[in-house]
């Protein structure tokens, strides 16, 4: 009698992983954040390329990656004449081979499962786009204060991807891991948003029945602003696209958008406490509610109240300057 031979056991091909990084004149970031990548577990995926799309860095960035992407065929440096953060992503996005995209910033680091727990969860999920926390980690003493400001819910707001520990359907994610098929049928960043093009995009997917997935598992630390100059501009910037944001999406709005521009308006007629006293009291207030939010029991507590100031006042200043005209960096 002659014995059947077993089927061989057919596995799907692991899916291409396209990996993009936004770069500017962040010398300090890139080769931690290159090595990260670089080192990814890849029991779930496999890593075809990394594409890091330079905006015309002077500072070494460039330097650096090119001699990495001698050594390493699978990096690759492309050009980004216009700069800005969106044409840069869409660039690559245009030449990625990858059936998924992984959004990476030139400071974040990420731990050696991220994509493998990315790809993960859009197999499980099916959603259109997937990510982790914000953990952001300094190593000066102005750098954790900063830290500490950006996953506080006085700094941030109540944005779930600054604090959920617990998968589900969100607003929007950081950075951001995407199937391929999403910037088929939602489009791809847009471009009139030099900041805040992330969220505009998860909004449109929202809108448009798609789903944003949230999952601690994906996860990633960066290391923010030095210095509190570089922070208030940081978020000045986001201020400044929050309102064209809002007004493509409106139903996006928030109490936390709206709450630092009020703010900042109370701060802004503050000379005219000099003929009413009255007027000091919305900053006063304000400075009070931040000292105490800043945990004035523990060491550095001036640094991290000094943080949440500039945060609320960059952001708050910029939203109002946004609301009159189209925003520029």
């Amino acid at each position: 009698m002659v014995q059947a031979l077993e089927s061989p056991v057919r596995t799907a091909p692991l899916p291409a992983v396209s990996v993009v990084i936004p770069l500017l004149d962040d010398r300090r970031g890139i080769g931690p954040c290159l090595a990260s990548v670089l080192g990814q577990t890849a029991r779930h995926h496999r890593l075809l390329e990394v594409l890091v799309v330079d905006g015309g860095s002077t500072d070494g960035s460039r330097e650096h990656v090119a001699a990495l992407a001698r050594r390493d065929p699978r990096v690759r440096l492309l050009d980004n004449p216009d700069r800005f953060v969106p044409q840069a992503l869409n660039r690559a996005i245009e030449v990625a081979g990858g059936d998924v995209i992984v959004r990476v910033d030139a400071h974040a680091v990420l731990d050696a499962d991220y994509v493998d727990a990315a790809v993960l969860a859009l197999a499980d999920t099916e959603a259109d786009v997937v990510g982790g926390p914000m953990r952001p980690s300094g190593t000066t003493s102005t750098e954790s204060a900063i830290a500490w400001a950006l996953t506080s819910r006085w700094g941030v707001g109540g944005s779930r991807f600054h604090f959920a520990d617990a998968s589900g359907e969100t607003d929007a994610v950081y950075m951001g891991v995407f199937p391929r098929e999403t910037f088929s049928r939602f489009g791809r960043f847009d471009t009139r948003f030099s900041r805040n093009q992330d969220d505009e995009l998860t909004y449109r997917i929202r809108e448009r029945g798609g789903r944003v997935w949230l999952d601690p598992s994906i996860r990633s630390t960066y290391t923010p602003r030095g210095c509190y100059r570089a922070l208030y501009r940081q978020f000045r910037g986001y201020g400044r696209f929050k309102p064209m944001v809002l007004r493509e999406h409106p139903r996006s709005l928030r109490l936390r958008h709206v709450a630092p521009p009020l703010v900042a308006l109370a701060w802004c007629v503050l000379p005219l406490a000099v003929v009413r006293r009255r007027f000091l009291v919305v900053p006063a207030l304000h400075v009070a509610a931040v000292a105490m939010a800043s945990e004035p029991t523990r060491r550095g507590w001036l640094r991290r109240a000094s943080a949440l100031l500039t945060m609320h006042l960059g952001y708050g200043m910029g939203f109002l300057r946004g609301l009159f005209g189209q925003p520029r960096v």
